[in-house]
């Protein structure tokens, strides 16, 4: 199957758009359950220590 010329010029044309449609991460949404462990929490062998997703995100 050949692609015809304005259907790749149409394609490469619309391609900027939808990088643009896309836009910044400026918000990330976290939601609880309770099956899964909390984001921040204190370590209980140290509890000075904070452990969890929260802390290693930070982290990095």
């Amino acid at each position: 199957m050949e692609l015809r010329p304005w259907v790749v010029l149409l394609g490469l044309t619309l391609l900027p758009s939808l990088a643009l449609a896309a836009g910044k991460c400026e918000r990330l949404v976290i939601t609880g359950s309770p099956d899964a462990p909390p984001l921040l929490w204190r370590d209980p062998q140290d509890p000075t220590h904070l452990i969890g997703a929260t802390a290693d995100v930070l982290q990095q």
